[in-house]
């Protein structure tokens, strides 16, 4: 047991030391990104300007704009955006993807799985390791961009329009979204020998599923696949206005996470490697 901890502690120093970088830019960029959201709704006539952009597009687009902000087109309205904005999710999917990605098959396509399963470490010990590391990254980045929020609002004087613990459950919900991302990830990744393919069919799962959620609100014909895209069980914008946390989508979404882990751990210990 002793061994066994010995070597998923420097399992996890490995990991810290490879990704650290990658990892501490993603979480400046988005604490950053939710401060740079505050100021400009501080300084700049937000609603003005917003009402003006959307009063000049055709309807149906004033519709979907209207929905996405959904506490009005107002400053408000687009401080909770900024948690649905399209660049925190791509930059959030883009750290569970890889750390999914290569906790297997990127490991396997570097030559290096071998040498780390040499060790007195099963298979069980190493994935459970892989995982811990990646919730810790999630938790991580998701407190740093309540850091931002927690940062911007006082530092710009918005806190009469909205205040940071409101964004507790959107965090979590987020928390869920991503993790769903991560177990998928790592089903795929369980599948291949090669890191970079897998990268791309979880890229493609994932941009596939937040266009459909666009296309569908614009498109009343196809509704009914709203219920297949990841996406529609996150909605910062509805969990502000209800003022509650949303246990059925976060209960899906980690559903849909074990369901992806666990089909990928299944899988992991019964592959030949290489």
């Amino acid at each position: 047991m002793r061994t066994t901890i010995i070597i998923a502690s420097n399992l996890l120093r490995r990991l810290f030391k490879r990704h650290w970088p990658f990892l501490a830019t993603i979480g400046l960029l988005l604490c950053g990104f939710q401060v740079l959201i505050c100021a400009i709704v501080g300084n700049i006539n937000i609603e003005g300007a917003l009402q003006e952009i959307t009063q000049s597009l055709p309807p149906f687009m004033q519709n979907f704009i209207s929905e996405e902000l959904a506490l009005s087109v107002s400053g408000r309205g687009l401080i909770v955006f900024a948690w649905n904005h399209p660049v925190v999710h791509a930059m959030l999917a883009a750290v569970m993807i890889m750390l999914a990605s290569r906790a297997i098959a990127g490991e396997i396509e570097g030559g290096t799985m071998e040498l780390l399963l040499a060790q007195p470490i099963s298979r069980r010990t190493y994935l459970t390791t892989q995982s811990i590391f990646a919730v810790a990254v999630l938790i991580a980045l998701i407190g740093l961009m309540l850091g931002g929020i927690k940062l911007g609002l006082p530092l710009f004087n918005l806190q009469q329009i909205l205040s940071w613990p409101v964004f507790l459950p959107v965090a979590i919900n987020l928390f869920s979204l991503e993790m769903a991302i991560y177990g998928v990830t790592l089903f795929l990744s369980s599948l291949s020998r090669e890191g970079g393919r897998v990268v791309t069919i979880a890229l493609l799962f994932v941009l596939i599923s937040f266009l459909l959620q666009a296309v569908v609100r614009l498109w009343p014909a196809i509704q009914f696949l709203q219920h297949y895209t990841i996406f529609e069980y996150y909605s910062p914008q509805r969990i502000v206005m209800n003022e509650g946390t949303p246990w059925r989508n976060i209960v899906l979404l980690v559903a849909l996470s074990l369901v992806g882990g666990g089909a990928g751990w299944w899988r992991f210990m019964q592959r030949d490697i290489p």
